[in-house]
């Protein structure tokens, strides 16, 4: 399920696979307005790889309950986001 290039990031043979649940308090570039900061909750599935002998998080999916928040992040950045009701 990893593309080409990346090579799964295993310890002791096995490989991990994280599930993680995080709740993002006030959200917003530095001295934004308080209306404008996001609140929202998030979970990550993500597993670990190499590439080029470097290592890294390759993100299977990001899934957010705020519309805006999935919007942004799909605008300025090429990580799967999801709208998700949590």
């Amino acid at each position: 399920m990893l593309p080409m290039g990346l090579t799964l990031d295993t310890f002791a043979g096995e490989a991990l696979l994280g599930v993680v649940p995080f709740d993002i308090a006030l959200l917003a570039p530095c001295n934004a307005p308080r209306g404008l900061r996001l609140s929202f909750l998030e979970l990550n599935v993500r597993t670990y790889v190499t590439v080029d002998d470097k290592p890294g998080v390759w993100f299977f999916s990001l899934d957010a309950a705020s519309p805006t928040a999935v919007r942004l992040a799909r605008a300025t950045s090429h990580l799967p986001y999801y709208r998700a009701r949590m």
